[in-house]
């Protein structure tokens, strides 16, 4: 199995594609910093200035966890994101620190803007625990549809010619009502087609079948075991190419590619996947290289040993995947025509845990699109 990818421009970046049939992976974003990025570079801009006027050269990066009511798992990205900020203003990061930087996210209203954002709430504290005074760090909006999805594990559709206060108005809707779309094993998006994923976990053959979610609380779980290995499959029963992105735990699907960015070499070069029209692909697992055996299965592994736990020491649950769905097209004949003109106007740019795996035969190439506003966002949980 193989695939290619690539996508650029304003609202683009390169897509990684298999080389099968049916899928494409995104990659490069036109502007390399998304809101998460931008946010954590101006809060490690704050974090650095306290801690000069403390005459303190290092710091502990602790736990984010999510607010109290949100069942989220976003904490190991976060972290992971503010510490190579912090690393990239020459801040000395520590395992263990006179000062630690922690903190809660959750939805809220941005009180500037008006706009829903996952807010940041960040407070410095002492080796007891005891926030300190006078370090007091401003709460930061993060914006943008995706991302918020991904932060919050969320299931929703948002139809992309809705105003921003209407897409809002929807995303909160979905977080505080959720409801999980069943379908035999497929989870779909609210109203059933175009998206939909399906959890397909390795068998004792070597086989990946699907396997069926359950429904608890409104939100979509799927049972997996410690040591198995699972593919994500994402669907697109859409008449357009779909730009989707994958995380896993908080983290994307690309948090360890070796294939960089030329203008920005700490970051990956890809961050989502293109699907083929009415087309669905098995993502098989975390991005390494373009070439055959370049990616590491998902496989499902106690938290101490899982990826977010090697990025972020903490006890927060782990355990969601989230996919975004967004239309994406090579020309503007093949745009769809419910694709709004001006996307900016419309939306602002546990016990287990998942571990690399065994390397995958999986290959990928590149193409290039262009990709639009965010229309879908599918959660399920497998840890609780």
């Amino acid at each position: 199995m193989s695939q290619h990818l690539r996508l650029r421009t304003r609202r683009a970046g390169m897509f990684l594609l298999p080389l099968t049939f049916a899928a494409l992976l995104v990659a490069a974003r036109p502007v390399r910093a998304d809101n998460l990025n931008l946010e954590l570079t101006e809060l490690a801009k704050d974090v650095q200035k306290l801690l000069k006027g403390r005459n303190e050269t290092a710091v502990a990066v602790g736990q984010f966890v999510p607010l109290p009511g949100t069942n989220a798992s976003a904490g190991p990205a976060i972290a992971k994101g503010l510490t190579e900020e912090l690393v990239r203003l020459h801040v000395d990061v520590r395992l263990r620190a006179n000062l630690t930087v922690e903190g809660r996210y959750g939805l809220s209203e941005d009180a500037k803007s008006g706009r829903l954002a996952v807010s940041l709430h960040v407070k410095i504290v002492d080796k007891a625990g005891e926030e300190i005074v006078g370090l007091k760090l401003n709460p930061r909006g993060i914006f943008g549809d995706a991302i918020m999805a991904a932060l919050e594990g969320l299931t929703y559709d948002l139809p992309p010619n809705a105003d921003g206060k209407e897409r809002d108005k929807r995303i909160e809707y979905s977080a505080e009502n959720p409801h999980a779309y069943l379908e035999n094993t497929r989870i779909n998006a609210p109203g059933g087609k175009p998206f939909a994923i399906e959890i397909l976990v390795k068998g004792a053959d070597g086989k990946f079948t699907p396997r069926a979610a359950y429904e608890k609380e409104g939100l979509a779980f799927v049972e997996l075991k410690n040591n198995e290995v699972y593919r994500v499959r994402v669907i697109n029963g859409a008449d357009y190419e779909a730009a989707v992105t994958l995380t896993v735990d908080g983290l994307n699907m690309f948090t360890f590619s070796e294939i960089k960015d030329p203008k920005y070499p700490d970051k990956p070069l890809y961050d989502r996947l293109l699907v083929g029209r009415r087309g669905s692909f098995a993502i098989p697992g975390w991005h390494r290289t373009n070439e055959k055996n370049g990616s590491n299965e998902f496989q499902v592994t106690k938290y101490a040993d899982s990826e977010a736990a090697k990025l972020y020491a903490n006890s927060a649950n782990v355990g969601t995947v989230t996919v975004t769905f967004a239309a994406a097209w090579a020309d503007e004949k093949s745009r769809p025509t419910d694709e709004p003109k001006n996307p900016d106007s419309h939306a602002r740019s546990a016990d287990l845990g998942t571990k690399r795996g065994a390397e995958t035969g999986d290959r990928y190439n590149e193409q290039t699109r262009e990709f639009g506003v965010t229309r879908a966002a599918i959660s399920v949980r497998y840890s609780k």
